[in-house]
């Protein structure tokens, strides 16, 4: 799964890359958990960056508890939760990079995964808004490649710059990353806490032997 992802990079330097305008502030954020709100770049046709609230909830959910923040890609098209808003409303997430959480001697330790040539991470997700107008999305996620899954079994759904409109516009979901497109490291367990920020979180722990 993806529960935690980092957005270090100015919305202002993103928009550029892509050409699209931002309708929403934000703040460079290292620690980005559930229910935090985030720019997604949403609208096949006049495409622009929106702040939403990660964790999916759709308007017919009664139970307010309900609020996916993964859907899986083997399923989104079928599962009632999410396969209207795969077929209609579709977002993509930028990010950093993201964290995992893996198990060794010591307990779970904290990973940092990002793309080896630094650039932005392109998440495929979906969205939905509720009566309150309540915007909210979910990151889809994927079996992960080999090298990702020496950290976890699962990643998100990764787009290339030039796949944005297309996944916007219906696409079909892309399940294979190419090895070689990521490089990982472990950090120090802070991330653990909601509340810590700092470009510090990513940065590689040091090991002594």
């Amino acid at each position: 799964m993806c529960g935690r992802f980092a957005l270090g990079t100015r919305i202002e330097e993103l928009a550029e890359a892509v050409g699209f305008p931002v309708m929403s502030e934000f703040e460079p954020s290292w620690n980005i958990s559930p229910t935090t709100w985030v720019p997604v770049i949403v609208d096949g046709k006049a495409p622009h960056f929106r702040a939403m609230q990660w964790g999916l909830k759709p308007e017919w959910a009664t139970n307010s508890k309900i609020s996916p923040i993964n859907a899986r890609g083997e399923t989104v098209a079928e599962k009632p939760m999410f396969r209207n808003a795969f077929k209609r409303r579709r977002v993509v997430v930028p990010a950093d990079g993201w964290y995992e959480w893996k198990k060794g001697a010591q307990g779970k330790i904290p990973w940092y995964i990002y793309r080896q040539n630094g650039g932005t991470t392109w998440m495929a997700g979906i969205h939905e808004s509720n009566s309150d107008g309540l915007e909210t999305f979910s990151i889809i996620t994927i079996p992960a490649n080999q090298e990702c899954s020496e950290v976890h079994h699962r990643m998100p759904a990764i787009l290339s710059q030039d796949q944005i409109k297309d996944w916007l516009n219906g696409a079909e979901l892309i399940n294979e990353i190419s090895e070689g497109t990521f490089d990982f490291h472990s950090v120090s367990n802070e991330v653990n806490s909601n509340s810590a920020q700092g470009k510090q979180l990513i940065q590689q722990l040091s090991t002594l032997f």
